[in-house]
């Protein structure tokens, strides 16, 4: 940029694009519309058949998907919050209490979305330089993250079991694409996490965080910080049914994000002065009464479970 003038043409031969063939733009046809029209090049532009050009000033010539990022202020201890693009500082949160700010590790995004709007992670991966896996099954956000991301890219979605092909719809019901699901077991066992640290994980799958728990054997997973998106009701007692029996604290609520840590870190980190922390036990029964609970909060919000439906309760046992 520094070498260029006040003015530039700029240029777009759209072969491809004008012969597609499909009513939903490729990835890459989209993508290159969004830029052409963000950065206001079609303003001031023409279009003959394939071919667009535009003389622009230089200045205006910026990557509308892309959100500057205050890295340094980031890691300060004190207001670095005001500089995370999550909703809630989940990110800073998760760094400044428990691993570190200046810590480098492993992230897992499921359900990633774009590359910086809203992100978890995007601050660990551009600023921090850690090491990403980002889940996504939107071709159309797939493609623009491994665009603008250093992270592993996975096109899957993530359900309990595996499924070819999944419809995915828009809100009029038109199919817009199929994914094949994977357990999020399977998705880390293929990026190489099997048995190894994985300093933090962000779960945001629009109602389906429990399908995506069930399919992760915790045992198998070293897995430090969850942060996960949970709806109204119940659905915050379920999750609270799958994580606190396999050693984690509900240490925050940000938002509408349930911050879960795991209580080994908890004590490395010299944490945990609490005895409930230090000796990890749930009171006796805890999985009937908490089950008892979750049940009523279910039949409250019209969604009891029906007499013929199996038994989902939690099996847990001491330490």
């Amino acid at each position: 940029m520094p070498r260029l003038g006040s003015h530039l043409v700029a240029v777009w031969v759209s072969d491809e694009c004008i012969h597609e063939t499909s009513e939903v733009a490729s990835p890459a046809c989209a993508h290159m519309n969004s830029f052409w029209e963000r950065t206001y090049l079609m303003m001031r532009g023409y279009c003959t058949r394939r071919i667009c050009a535009s003389r622009v000033l230089t200045s205006i010539l910026q990557d509308p998907n892309v959100l500057e990022l205050h890295c340094e202020d980031f890691s300060s201890a004190t207001d670095g919050s005001n500089s995370s693009i999550s909703e809630f500082g989940q990110d800073w949160f998760a760094l400044r209490n428990f691993l570190g700010l200046s810590s480098k590790g492993i992230y897992v995004d499921v359900g990633a979305s774009l590359p910086f709007d809203y992100s978890n992670t995007v601050m660990l991966d551009r600023c921090q330089g850690w090491r990403g896996i980002c889940v996504e099954p939107n071709p159309h956000l797939s493609f623009l993250l491994e665009v603008y991301r250093s992270c592993e890219v996975f096109t899957n979605c993530v359900d309990e079991v595996g499924l070819s092909q999944r419809p995915f719809s828009d809100r009029d019901g038109k199919v817009e694409f199929y994914a094949d699901c994977l357990p999020l077991g399977e998705i880390l066992r293929r990026a190489g996490l099997q048995n190894k640290r994985i300093d933090f994980m962000s779960v945001d799958v629009e109602h389906q965080e429990l399908a995506v728990l069930k399919g992760l054997d915790l045992k198998d997973f070293d897995i430090r910080v969850l942060v996960v998106e949970v709806t109204r009701g119940a659905r915050w007692l379920e999750v609270d049914s799958v994580l606190l029996p396999e050693g984690y604290a509900k240490v925050a609520v940000l938002g509408r994000d349930v911050v879960y840590v795991k209580l080994e870190e908890l004590m490395q980190k010299n944490l945990a002065a609490w005895p409930i922390f230090s000796k990890a036990t749930l009171p006796t029964g805890w999985a009937d009464f908490h089950q008892r609970v979750l049940d009523e909060e279910m039949e409250e919000a019209g969604h009891s479970r029906a007499p013929d439906q199996e038994d989902t309760r939690v099996s847990w046992h001491p330490y």
